[in-house]
C-alpha cells in the first residue's frame, strides 16, 4: 500500500521537469514574495489595518503572471495557446488563493498571540502559505494548465 501511493506520487514529479520547476520556483518565489513584502511595508505605513490583506491580490497577480511565461517557456515547454494555458495557470493559482485568503488572518492572529510576533506575523504566514502551495500549483499547472491539447 505505502509503495503504491509512493510510486503514484512520484509519478506525478518527473525528475528533469520538477527540477526546471523547482528553480523557477526559487527565482519565482523570492520575486513573488519580495513584490508582497515591498506592497506590505509601504501600504503598513499608512497606518492601513491589516495592510497585508490589501497587498495579497496585486503582488500574487503580478507574481503569477511572471511565473506563468517562465513555466510556460522553461519548465514545460509548450508552444502557443497562450491564453488558454493562461486562464488555466490562473484558475489553478486562484483555486489556492481564495483558501489561502481566508487561512492567511487566522495564521497571522495566530502567530501574533502564540509566538508574539507583532510585525513579522503577515510576512511567516505567507511564508507557510507558499511552502503548500508549491507542491499544489506544480500539480495544477502539470496536470492541467499545460497540459497537451491531445489530453482533454
Amino acid at each position: 500500500m505505502k509503495t503504491r501511493f509512493i510510486a503514484w506520487l512520484a509519478g506525478h514529479f518527473p525528475p528533469g521537469l520538477f527540477l526546471r520547476y523547482m528553480l523557477v520556483g526559487i527565482w519565482n518565489t523570492i520575486f513573488g514574495y519580495s513584490v508582497y513584502a515591498v506592497m506590505t511595508y509601504f501600504l503598513t505605513k499608512t497606518h492601513l489595518p491589516a495592510a497585508y490583506l490589501f497587498t495579497v491580490a496585486p503582488s500574487c497577480l503580478i507574481n503569477i503572471t511572471t511565473a506563468f511565461f517562465l513555466y510556460k517557456w522553461f519548465v514545460f515547454r509548450t508552444k502557443g495557446n497562450y491564453w488558454r494555458e493562461y486562464r488555466r495557470t490562473m484558475a489553478v493559482y486562484w483555486s489556492l488563493f481564495i483558501p489561502a485568503m481566508l487561512i492567511l488572518p487566522v495564521l497571522v492572529n495566530f502567530l501574533r498571540w502564540v509566538f508574539h510576533m507583532e510585525t513579522a506575523a503577515p510576512y511567516v504566514a505567507n511564508g507557510l502559505l507558499t511552502v503548500f502551495g508549491i507542491i499544489y500549483n506544480f500539480v495544477g499547472y502539470k496536470k492541467y494548465s499545460f497540459r497537451p491539447l491531445s489530453n482533454p
